[in-house]
Order: structure tokens, then C-alpha cells, then sequence
């Protein structure tokens, strides 16, 4: 009977593996311990309620959860993407590295679009911290494609300036800058897909 209780718990919340197990773990834990200490199987469980009711609750806790990490990762992103940006232009400043006067022009537009992409992005964050509802998701989310905006732009800017030179290990630092502000983006987008899923689902329970 505890077994199936808590089976019907974990099923509820499928949708995240690692916290279905957990849950279906506690709740087995705790109700085993009632009869333990002398308590009935089946008056035990209906004190914990119904599954559905009860894996809702779990969901909702995990959801808070998992957006106060988002809110961590969105600052520690944006400031390695910073750095990543700030880096690569300091390198371009020591190495001497000119701008290709053909796509100089097109180069400036672009870099405008990358700095403000990039300071909307960083006063969505800031602003999600002010929330405490669901729509602190939606400004992660736009954070999150105006940081994929900015990478974009620093893309097919160092693709500017990297063009028409032969390959040498000055190449490294430009490449591996745009390395991690991709991966920095992507790490943002994974962690918001996993919230929206928890609270998809939790709203269905």
C-alpha cells in the first residue's frame, strides 16, 4: 500500500526524474517510520493526503527553487560573458588588430546592437529580482535571447576580424572568448527550459 502511495506521488511528477525519485524516497521513508513506531499503513497515508495534490505542492517547491538557481546563474553568466567580451577586445587592443575597413561601417551597427542587447538583457535580470510571481520566468527568458542576440553579434564581428588572416595562435583567444559566452548561453536557455517545464507541470497538478 505505502508503495503504491508513494508510486502514484512519483508518477505525478515524471517530469523531473531526479526529484520524483527523491520525493517517492522521503515519502516512503516517513510513512514506513509511522507504522514503525506502531501507527496504521492506510490511516498514515490519508494524513498525507491525496498524490495529486501532494506532488503538486513538491512541484511548486521545486519550481521556487530551481528559479532562485536561475537567478544565481543569470548574474554569474552575464558577468563571464562580460569578461568574455572585454577580454577579447583587450586582446584586439594589445595584438594591434584592425578592423577591416570594408565591414567597418556594418561593424559599428553591429557593435551598437551588441551593447544594448547586452545592457537590456542585465536590467531584465535585475528586474526579475524585484519578482516574486511567474514573471520573473518570462524576463529570464528575455534575458536570455537578448544574451543570445549579443553572442550572435560577437559572432559575425569576430568573424570580421578574423577574416582574410591566416591561421596562428592569435586566433585562440578571440575563438575561445566566443567559446564561452555560447556556452554561457546556453547553460542560461537549459536552466530556464527546466523551470518552465516544472511549472508547466505543476500547474497541471
Amino acid at each position: 500500500m505505502i508503495s503504491a502511495y508513494a508510486d502514484a506521488i512519483a508518477g505525478c511528477l515524471s517530469f523531473d526524474r531526479a526529484l520524483s525519485a527523491r520525493v517517492r524516497q522521503e515519502v516512503e521513508d516517513h510513512l514506513y517510520q509511522a507504522v514503525a513506531e506502531g501507527g496504521d499503513a492506510q490511516q498514515a497515508i490519508a494524513h498525507f493526503g491525496d498524490p495529486r495534490a501532494l506532488a503538486a505542492q513538491f512541484a511548486a517547491a521545486s519550481f521556487a527553487g530551481q528559479v532562485r538557481r536561475i537567478g544565481a546563474t543569470v548574474l554569474l553568466v552575464l558577468g563571464a560573458a562580460f569578461l568574455a567580451m572585454h577580454l577579447r577586445l583587450e586582446w584586439y587592443e594589445f595584438t594591434e588588430w584592425a578592423v577591416c575597413e570594408a565591414t567597418a561601417p556594418l561593424g559599428e551597427l553591429l557593435a551598437t546592437l551588441d551593447r544594448s542587447a547586452f545592457l537590456i538583457a542585465t536590467a531584465a535580470a535585475v528586474a526579475a529580482f524585484a519578482l516574486q510571481d511567474k514573471r520573473r520566468l518570462f524576463l529570464f527568458w528575455m534575458a536570455a535571447g537578448l544574451l543570445a542576440g549579443s553572442v550572435l553579434c560577437d559572432g559575425v564581428l569576430t568573424a570580421f576580424r578574423l577574416a582574410g588572416w591566416e591561421w596562428s595562435a592569435d586566433f585562440l583567444v578571440p575563438l575561445g572568448s566566443m567559446a564561452v559566452e555560447t556556452a554561457c548561453a546556453a547553460i542560461l536557455v537549459f536552466q530556464i527550459r527546466i523551470a518552465q517545464r516544472i511549472s508547466a507541470a505543476a500547474a497541471l497538478l
